[in-house]
């Protein structure tokens, strides 16, 4: 939410919402499909998750699992369990979809196999840039971590465009109809 009608902005489909912090107050809030950053042309995944590089995000679950997720090291499920690095990154519905092959030996079906970790990271332009949020994470069957992850820069992407991402900002209604009365008053004077 904003708090000055100088940073609102100037186009876009002007909606109201509920304010959740105060009854009975709403939001006037607008929303267009540009968004804040740039949006790439070409989907170049590891140009788009540079600023993640030497970045590790650490999350614990309702089991006191542990994951910590590392972009260009090897992630960890408990603190000892390597579920490799050296992801691979493809885009399936809408969101981003990164896997790892390479961590320790486990037994899967009775057969030897190696950890790894899938995690689908999706578009959330409210973060900052470079900012990236474990949602959730489980164990699946005897080797497999799945997560859920958000970030900025999966917007930036091309295929998030016709996704209905859109770049939202909100300001109180007490502002934004206070600059409408005077911007009319000023119309009416001149």
């Amino acid at each position: 939410m904003i708090s000055d009608m100088k940073k609102f902005p100037k186009t876009g489909k002007v909606f109201k919402i509920p304010d959740v912090n105060k009854l009975g107050n709403y939001l006037v809030c607008v929303a267009n499909d540009k968004l804040a950053g740039k949006a790439l042309a070409v989907a170049n995944l590891p140009e788009v998750f540079s600023p993640y590089a030497k970045h590790c995000y650490r999350m614990i679950n309702q089991d006191n699992d542990e994951l910590l997720f590392c972009y260009d090291q090897n992630s960890t499920f408990n603190r000892n369990i390597n579920l490799g690095n050296d992801p691979q990154m493809e885009i399936i519905d809408g969101n981003i979809n990164l896997s790892t092959s390479n961590g320790d030996a486990c037994m899967e079906n009775n057969q030897t196999s190696n950890w790894k970790l899938h995690l689908k990271i999706g578009c959330d332009d409210s973060f900052k840039k470079g900012f990236m949020t474990l949602v959730a994470f489980w164990k699946s069957g005897n080797c497999t971590i799945e997560a859920i992850a958000r970030s900025r820069e999966a917007c930036y992407l091309p295929q998030m465009k016709s996704k209905g991402h859109h770049n939202v900002k909100c300001i109180d209604h007490q502002i934004y109809d206070q600059e409408i009365v005077q911007k009319e008053f000023i119309d009416l004077a001149e």
